[in-house]
């Protein structure tokens, strides 16, 4: 834009009329400026011809006439011609080269001519020479947008501002560049500065939408549905503003609202196949899968060629749990647009969904070949390495996504988990407050970190910390179920067998499998039936041989809960068991949508899942909390154990105690390594310190960790603890149980203690000490050391838990007489008395059939 043309009296003389020669040549001298004046009124009149004839007349008379070459310049410029006008106008500055306007309109007329860098240069002359015209500062901020300069072209704009504040649409161009800049708060405030002064601006409607956008980004939901109400208020048909009202409305959970303006903006425009994406996704909120698919599907009949619309369709059929289907559209996006790392990205969560983490990771890794910074990529990386056995580049991989720019607390998830399986204690440490950064986390993100969270979560206020977390996350499970409601439950039926259901995906060889076989094997036929639903299809022995020891087995893959729900409702079940709670591959969201009338969780998870539409829990009077506020669910306590095995593997044990045999006292753990703790491991140290030349040794079977074994040598080391003393053994699957006959006293971990782990340490005939606390998971081996007649060996303090390690290493006899007797024990208690438990859990399913009345009386 050229700067503003400037009526000046023209200075320059004619040599004569200075001279005061004779009176004809002042005459002439006196046309020319009046030639020069009349030009200039043409030209503000908008009558360039006439102005370009008055200009040349002068410049025939006098060919180096500044003005008069500079004014034609402008006039050429105001013509369509910047060529032409950036020669009239330098050949002004050669005759006058400190005259900023000349400069200033220079630069006006290469920016037309698209020479943006030559531009910025006069523009920077203009201003050396009147740095307080706004109109050169106007002028520089365009060129230097141009040339890819955008906080350089906002410094500029806001001196033009500054110099000229009537120029209030300049406050929308700075608005435009804050927003390019992802600079929101900036951008917000921008265009706040531009209503407030143009309020009746024909075009104000672009900068309620756009400081909208700002207030979005910001998360400020509420105040940015106000600005794309007002954008629509002011152009009620406008598609793009009844889209961004309508997401607002969905963000905001008014998806009935938010679905009639997603209708209406596809009525205006039915080929704006983005628009037809989010109608699409505010389907699938209500649970109308089919519809959304079909909704895309229609949209892909017109523009197959569009790569977008392939990845949007992507996402609805694996949110409706078509995976093999979204697979094949992603693959189809990237077929179309190779080099967009988001549908590399999508790709790789069906390969998660189907069980494939080496998929997963080759698809993320191209992500990071085009995008070498992008998070989600990173952090999911630590996901799948871990998956495939590779634990230390997935803390490698850890430690460089939070190094990125773009990482921030509420991603803690993924390194927590990372640190926590390579004992990375100062990695976790680094995270910082993981307790204050969960409150803010939003409840769909939570689950990913509160197995791990479980091992933090070791004082009574941590403990109720984690229940309103989990009551966070089930009340979003369940606001989502009522927006696609089962029918009511059907009224009370007459007699027959009672229906019970088992919802899990470790019905295959799993510690869980373990403790369900002998209720699958004895359960009385003629008063029940079993229906398991597994979502997850392993096809293994075990799979096989509980799908033959029960009345139905369902493989629910890939489906979406409200499905799986609504299958479960079809088959009637009174009593439906949820077994895995939250962890991996878990349906504990299918509880939330009712599909039976009375629901318990057991086994799968040793915390509360916060979801109010699961009835009970499944407990002992061990295992039972001390206090009934850690569980959202009622406990239901049985008279004997709460879970029952048929053994533990019939594995020979070395009567000898390793003691005896080798002169040094062995203590281990073959838990998890994510259980471990600083404080886990310093009691251990304490407890060696106190048993000279003592040994300890840590076994994981699954992956071998050089920087587990690094971090932990460090952590012993701290305590006096030499590396000399440990031990590091990596066994094949299935092989664990010999490893216990090097094993003289087992340590549990803490707060989150030991499962099956304890069992088979018990089983081998190996002591378990352990320490006790007031939540499920802090009391797992208090209730099997306690049935197995070992209540002595769980403790509730650390010194305590010391000092009986310390005892029994010194009593040899005892751990001799425990490896000879202990198996027997076990299969004398409650815990493998199958011709109690059953009949204790059948009565106990029995009592609640009648406590619900799910049944005619």
């Amino acid at each position: 834009m050229a700067a503003p043309l400037v009526d000046r009296k023209m200075k320059r003389k004619n040599k004569a009329e200075a001279s005061g020669q004779g009176r004809g040549k002042s005459r002439a001298k006196l046309d020319v400026k009046q030639q020069l004046q009349a030009g200039l009124r043409r030209q503000m009149a908008g009558d360039l011809a006439a102005a370009e004839a008055a200009y040349r007349e002068v410049l025939s008379a006098e060919p180096r006439h500044a003005d008069a070459l500079h004014l034609l310049g402008v006039t050429k410029l105001q013509g369509g011609q910047p060529g032409q006008a950036v020669d009239m106008i330098r050949r002004a500055i050669a005759e006058s080269p400190d005259n900023a306007d000349y400069h200033g309109n220079l630069s006006a007329a290469l920016l037309h001519d698209g020479q943006a860098e030559a531009a910025a240069e006069e523009c920077r002359t203009a201003l050396r020479l009147n740095p307080d015209n706004a109109g050169f500062h106007s002028n520089l901020a365009v060129a230097l947008r141009r040339l890819g300069q955008p906080r350089a072209a906002i410094d500029s704009y806001e001196a033009a501002v500054r110099l000229n504040p009537t120029a209030v649409h300049l406050h929308e161009t700075i608005g435009e560049l804050y927003l390019g800049e992802q600079l929101y708060a900036e951008a917000r405030d921008s265009y706040q500065a531009y209503l407030a002064q143009a309020a009746d601006d024909p075009k104000a409607h672009k900068a309620h939408n756009n400081l909208g956008h700002a207030e979005e980004k910001l998360g400020n939901l509420e105040a940015a549905e106000a600005c794309y109400g007002r954008a629509l208020a002011l152009e009620p048909e406008d598609p793009d503003y009844l889209n961004n009202v309508a997401l607002m409305r969905r963000a905001r959970n008014r998806r009935d609202e938010a679905l009639a303006l997603f209708r209406k903006a596809c009525a205006l425009a039915p080929d704006r196949w983005k628009i037809a994406a989010n109608l699409a996704s505010v389907c699938l909120d209500l649970g109308q899968g089919d519809e959304a698919v079909s909704i895309l599907r229609e949209q892909l009949g017109t523009q197959s060629a569009e790569p977008g619309l392939w990845y949007k369709f992507g996402l609805a059929l694996a949110m409706a749990g078509e995976m093999k289907a979204a697979q094949e559209a992603f693959l189809k996006a990237i077929e179309l647009d190779p080099d967009d790392p988001s549908f590399y990205h999508a790709l790789s969560g069906c390969f998660f969904s189907t069980g494939d983490p080496a998929g997963a990771y080759a698809a993320l890794r191209k992500v990071l070949e085009l995008r070498p910074r992008h998070l989600e990529a990173h952090l999911v990386l630590c996901e799948c390495l871990q998956r495939m056995g590779r634990p230390d580049e997935a803390n490698i991989r850890a430690h460089a996504a939070v190094m990125l720019e773009s990482y921030q607390p509420q991603n803690f998830a993924y390194p927590l988990k990372a640190f926590r399986h390579s004992c990375d204690f100062d990695g976790i440490d680094d995270l910082g407050d993981i307790w204050a950064t969960a409150d803010s986390v939003p409840p769909r993100m939570l689950p990913q970190a509160f197995l791990h969270m479980l091992v933090m979560a070791d004082t009574p206020e941590r403990n109720d910390h984690l229940v309103r977390l989990h009551r966070r996350w089930g009340a979003m499970l369940e606001e989502r179920a009522e927006l696609t409601p089962l029918p009511h439950l059907p009224a009370q039926r007459p007699g027959g067998r009672i229906r019970i259901g088992f919802l899990s995906s470790d019905l295959n060889s799993h510690s869980v499998a373990k403790c369900m076989m002998p209720l699958f094997e004895s359960y009385d036929r003629e008063r029940f039936e079993i229906r398991c639903y597994s979502p997850r299809k392993v096809g293994d022995a075990i799979e096989q041989k509980i799908a033959g020891l029960v009345t139905d087995f369902k493989f629910v893959e890939n489906e979406p809960d409200p499905s799986v729900a609504a299958t479960i409702r079809a088959d009637d079940i009174d009593i439906l068991f949820d077994l895995n709670g939250i962890t991996q591959h878990s349906r504990t969201g299918v509880m939330a949508y009712r599909p039976a009338p009375v629901q318990v969780g057991w086994l799968g998870y040793p915390f509360t899942c916060g979801i109010s539409q699961i009835d009970y829990m499944i407990a002992d009077r061990f295992i039972r909390p001390t206090r009934d506020e850690l569980l959202v669910e009622t406990p239901l306590e049985l008279p004997g154990a709460w879970i029952c095995f048929n053994d533990m593997g019939q594995v020979d044990i070395d009567p000898t105690p390793p003691c005896l045999r080798t002169g040094q006292v062995t203590f281990g753990t073959l838990n998890n390594p994510y259980k471990y703790t600083r404080a886990a491991v310093a009691a251990w140290a304490k407890v060696m310190n106190a048993v000279p030349e003592s040994r300890f040794l840590l076994v994981r079977w699954r992956d071998g960790s050089t920087l587990m074994c690094h971090h932990l040598v460090a952590e012993f080391a701290k305590h006096g603890v030499s590396s000399d003393r440990l031990f590091f053994m990596q066994n094949p699957a299935g092989m664990h149980l010999q490893c216990y006959n090097e094993i003289d006293i087992s340590l549990d971990t803490f707060p989150l203690t030991g499962g099956t782990t304890t069992c088979d340490a018990l089983w081998m005939g190996v002591p378990v000490v352990s320490l006790a606390g007031e939540g499920f998971h802090q009391r797992i081996s208090h209730a099997v050391l306690n049935h197995a007649g070992l209540g002595d060996l769980s403790r509730t303090t650390i010194d305590d838990y010391v000092e009986t390690a310390v005892a029994l290493a010194r009593d040899p006899n005892r751990l001799g007489e425990l490896r000879r007797t202990l198996r027997q024990t076990l299969l004398d208690s409650d815990m493998f008395r199958r011709d109690r438990f059953v009949p204790a859990f059948q009565d106990a399913m029995e009592a609640l059939v009648r406590r619900h009345g799910l049944r005619e009386a």
